[in-house]
């Protein structure tokens, strides 16, 4: 399925998606257990959202044995782009540089990401683009409960 047809993910189905792109190959018992260790959830609803993602082009089922073992059909960083395109047109008006503003005006970045950010749009012209930039430390992941 292509980009354009593929529908976004939920905040949940992200959620999954980011376990299968970790460990590459997944059950929905590892699934289930993966998000049992951040907040309570119902098997039979780990199930069904991966079945959806399946059906929606964005996990690959394969059978080995007794069990289903997915994997992704689409790449972390394409699904990236697709949600980072969609936020910047939804939220930023279609402008980045709208997105920066945003980031800068609201303290949401530090001295240090400033000037890694700096060098990154100072490299832009000359070097392929970089790998992300290892989290914080002590940064606290974000979940929805």
């Amino acid at each position: 399925m292509t980009p354009s047809k593929r529908r976004p993910l939920t905040t949940s189905q992200h959620e999954i998606m980011t376990i299968v792109w970790d460990r590459g190959a997944v059950t929905i018992s590892e699934v289930w257990k993966a998000l049992c260790e951040e907040r309570d959830v119902a098997r039979n609803t780990v199930l069904t959202q991966v079945q959806r993602l399946e059906e929606r082009g964005w996990l690959r089922r394969e059978r080995q044995g007794r069990t289903d073992v997915y994997t992704s059909r689409v790449p972390r960083e394409a699904s990236e782009k697709e949600r980072l395109r969609s936020m910047i047109d939804q939220v930023f008006d279609g402008s980045a540089v709208n997105l920066v503003q945003s980031l800068l005006g609201h303290d949401l970045v530090d001295r240090d990401e400033i000037e890694r950010i700096r060098g990154v749009i100072e490299n832009a012209d000359t070097e392929p683009a970089p790998t992300k930039a290892p989290a914080k430390r002590g940064a606290k992941k974000r979940t929805r409960r």
